[in-house]
């Protein structure tokens, strides 16, 4: 699973820090995705997987994000 995330910053011409800064920030937001960084994405519940989704872009560091229904299947 972070490999997912990972291969999400990896085309954004970041350094390493950078980088390795940019997932930190979005892990940070979903606690549960850093306890299953091992875990292949495709095996996480669909909340998880959610939550996975909004890590990767978060990670990119947008200035603006639209979405409709990001918390859809997420627990409180």
């Amino acid at each position: 699973m972070l490999d997912n995330l990972k291969s999400t910053v990896v085309g954004l011409g970041l350094g390493r820090a950078e980088a390795r800064a940019a997932i930190d920030s979005a892990l940070d937001r979903f606690p549960i995705l850093q306890e299953r960084g091992r875990q292949r994405a495709g095996s996480l519940s669909g909340g998880q997987q959610q939550m996975l989704a909004v890590a990767r872009v978060l990670a990119r560091s947008p200035r603006l994000i639209i979405a409709d229904e990001v918390s859809m299947g997420l627990a409180p």
